[in-house]
């Protein structure tokens, strides 16, 4: 049996479908600038995902036949902000179909449960094996279908709710095969090795001489420039080779991301950058190793190029390798504002902060800034000292409190007994889970420092020393354990609804 084929760049499927670039904000606006439902490029059919957990089966009694249906168009008060976008966006194509007669089809999306455990919607694969053609059930058909099927009923226990709010206003559609097996809207990609998805990026493009290489050099500088200086809380989440692809407009023939040659396109980056900041009294750092493999076993590490100047590279375990990028990723975020001397000393223009005009995200803040979210729960910990430890009256409560070490932690709550540090993470270190394992070690840290600066404090008795970890998500199901083994209390889902 051939195993089903799982889409991984949702923006490659929206791209060749329907000519929507999911990253036209950039990579890390994606999940919000996917669409639910798109027409093809010539409107021939609408094209919708369809989530697995809202698809309902309902066995015919007299054809002795399962039949599976969705509803779809939900209201849009059902949400906000990009979401009741997107929604609105979605009925309204749905309708057009429905009025046109056009073909309407959906693929099968599983939802990532981790998410759905925070209310959340994220997609955990995307059959392109699972795609059927919908039938729109509406007037007596629906009416009669309701009765004869239990089709109400069955929403109901697929909702567990006597109410679910999906059935006020939307669609009803029959899940049928598509009568030549699947849409002729997607051009699958094959396997063989000139797949541009794989990641055979150190390898120079066949077709792609040293001077295309060196103009898409000048051209990927800035680019990764302006990814950094988009990044929030400290956490700087890396390009995979195919997402910079996307970004330098690199493709085939048939308009899919071509990442091979990259690894050189990035040395001639490391070289440009070198000859721009030739004499400077310090080493600039390693920028390109923000751009990541997407596959394999080194999938989220650089390429084997990264050797050419970390010697060492190849001898650490992949543990040892994830804290020398982390250690790297936290220079490169703390250069800030000087790599738009970088980029003059290079003569390219410089980047503005909430401008960005050249591709890829566009930067709010600069090189790590603090996020709305991370700004938000600091405040909400500062503000509710109890529900932290800080029992009783007297405590002084303290953002951003300095260390001895040099270090800062976001909240410190103290009386002449008592110390109480808390170090928080907003959902921006979801799109790096990593972050959440180094903000275990860094509660370690600073749990030991405080212990020592009380020690020598001269206080008497020796104040006694709590650090916390405060989440406003989840703690990844990996790190649980490695909580629990260094003995780090976590917080979980801190704040719900004050940070939205």
């Amino acid at each position: 049996m051939m195993e089903e084929r799982v889409e991984k760049n949702l923006n490659k499927f929206w791209l060749q479908v329907s000519g929507y670039d999911t990253y036209h904000r950039g990579p890390t606006y994606a999940r919000l600038d996917t669409p639910w439902n798109a027409f093809t490029r010539d409107k021939s059919a609408l094209i919708n995902t369809l989530w697995s957990d809202r698809i309902v089966d309902v066995l015919d009694q007299q054809s002795g036949t399962m039949r599976r249906f969705v509803r779809l168009g939900h209201p849009v008060g059902e949400s906000t902000g990009s979401a009741s976008k997107r929604r609105r966006q979605a009925r309204q194509n749905l309708d057009e179909a429905v009025r046109e007669r056009t073909p309407i089809y959906g693929y099968e999306a599983e939802p990532n449960p981790t998410a759905l455990e925070r209310g959340d919607r994220a997609i955990k694969h995307f059959w392109l094996d699972r795609v059927y053609r919908l039938r729109p059930i509406i007037g007596l058909t629906l009416e009669s279908m309701e009765q004869s099927l239990g089709l109400d009923a069955a929403f109901q226990e697929k909702f567990n709710s006597p109410t679910p709010p999906s059935l006020n206003g939307s669609i009803l559609f029959e899940l049928t095969a598509p009568s030549n097996g699947m849409p002729p809207t997607y051009a699958l990609p094959s396997d063989d090795e000139s797949n541009p998805g794989l990641d055979e990026d150190y390898l120079l493009a066949d077709d792609e001489d040293l001077s295309t290489s060196e103009r898409q050099a000048r051209l990927a500088l800035p680019i990764l420039i302006s990814h950094v200086l988009a990044q929030r809380d400290g956490v700087l989440v890396p390009l995979t080779y195919l997402e910079l692809a996307e970004l330098l407009d690199r493709r085939t023939h048939g308009g899919t991301p071509w990442a091979r040659g990259l690894g050189r396109v990035l040395g001639l980056v490391s070289k440009l950058i070198a000859s721009a900041t030739s004499g400077w009294p310090f080493e600039v750092p390693f920028l390109t190793t923000i751009v990541v493999l997407s596959r394999g076993p080194n999938r989220g590490l650089p390429d084997e190029g990264i050797v050419g100047r970390w010697t060492d590279y190849d001898t650490l375990t992949r543990d040892q390798k994830r804290a020398k990028l982390f250690t790297e990723y936290d220079r490169i975020l703390r250069f800030g504002g000087l790599w738009n001397d970088v980029l003059k000393r290079a003569g390219i223009e410089p980047i503005e902060p909430g401008l960005g005009d050249q591709k890829g995200p566009k930067p709010g803040g600069w090189a790590g800034g603090e996020s709305k979210q991370h700004k938000a729960l600091k405040a909400y910990v500062s503000s509710h000292p109890a529900e932290f430890g800080a029992h009783g009256s007297g405590w002084i409560s303290r953002e951003e409190y300095a260390l001895l070490s040099g270090d800062e932690i976001d909240v410190f709550f103290e009386t002449p007994t008592h110390w109480i540090g808390v170090e928080v993470k907003s959902t921006v270190s979801d799109a790096m889970p990593d972050d959440y394992r180094r903000g275990i070690f860094q509660v370690v840290k600073y749990r030991a420092v405080l212990q020592a600066q009380a020690e020598v404090s001269g206080s008497v008795p020796c104040p006694k020393v709590d650090v916390m970890l405060v989440l406003q998500g989840r703690l990844p199901q990996e790190y649980k354990q490695l909580a629990s083994t260094l003995g780090v209390h976590v917080r979980e889902n801190v704040g719900a609804g004050i940070l939205e």
